[in-house]
């Protein structure tokens, strides 16, 4: 209990550093919302054979993007500039254990992907029509999977980004990776097949997967292959996290 109540209270500061910090919410937070909901309104407004299809697809794929947004290259900008400003550092010479430390981190990012999750699921029944989740559970479930993933890997990606002022530009290969596994403009069977293969172990890929399966498929049961792939990529994270993060600052 005593680290739940560490873990909630980190998230709480986090989540009120966030919400006052207006640049911060607008790029963070609204950007990939009217992102999600804006490009298929153009595609609907063109009444062109296919839209409504494109507009559902295209959705789901941000759906799954949102979580490498919001949560992986947001991590890695903020861990990073905490990891250089010593402020985990004095986190860690408190009673706070590092994984209470890294939970309200992981745990703050995961309630704005959530709340982005459920802006775009909404406008998309509001603007374009589109029907609401067949299982709304599996696909929490998936989006939260997902957080914790991409928490684990964005941890263990700081070892490699030197500042914090280079961090967002270092997270441009993990997003445009991300797009091709979250299907966006293209299902990733059209890929080439020697890009398909890796394309297929990127881990939004069974998140792209899993979504559109409780979005539009069979059920909660659909969505098992993609869960246990996503097991064993947070196994994968883990372990890294816990191998190459560094607390202090890198030089040169």
């Amino acid at each position: 209990m005593r680290w739940c109540r560490h873990v909630a209270a980190l998230a709480l500061v986090d989540q009120r550093l966030f919400w006052r910090n207006r640049s911060l919410v607008m790029s963070t937070f609204v950007v990939p919302v009217a992102l999600a909901v804006g490009v298929p309104v153009m595609a609907h407004a063109g009444r062109s054979s296919g839209a409504t299809g494109f507009a559902a697809s295209f959705l789901t794929g941000m759906l799954a993007l949102v979580v490498v947004y919001s949560v992986f290259l947001s991590l890695v900008v903020s861990i990073t500039a905490r990891r250089d400003q010593l402020v985990l550092k004095r986190l860690r010479a408190t009673e706070l254990s590092d994984s209470a430390i890294f939970a309200g981190e992981v745990l703050n990012a995961t309630v704005l992907c959530l709340a982005q999750a459920a802006a775009v699921v909404l406008a998309g029944r509001a603007v374009l029509g589109i029907r609401l989740p067949v299982s709304p559970v599996a696909l929490a479930a998936l989006v939260v999977a997902g957080c914790a993933v991409f928490g684990f890997l964005a941890i263990a990606y700081t070892a490699v980004v030197p500042s914090a002022e280079v961090a967002p530009v270092m997270g441009l290969p993990v997003l445009f990776a991300a797009f091709l596994a979250a299907g966006v403009f293209g299902p990733v069977a059209a890929l080439p097949a020697v890009v398909r293969g890796p394309v297929g172990l990127i881990p939004l890929a069974p998140i792209a997967t899993g979504i559109r399966e409780a979005y539009f498929g069979r059920g909660d049961l659909a969505v098992l292959p993609a869960a246990c792939l996503l097991l064993a990529w947070l196994a994968a994270g883990a372990a890294l996290s816990v191998r190459f993060f560094r607390w202090d600052p890198r030089r040169g």
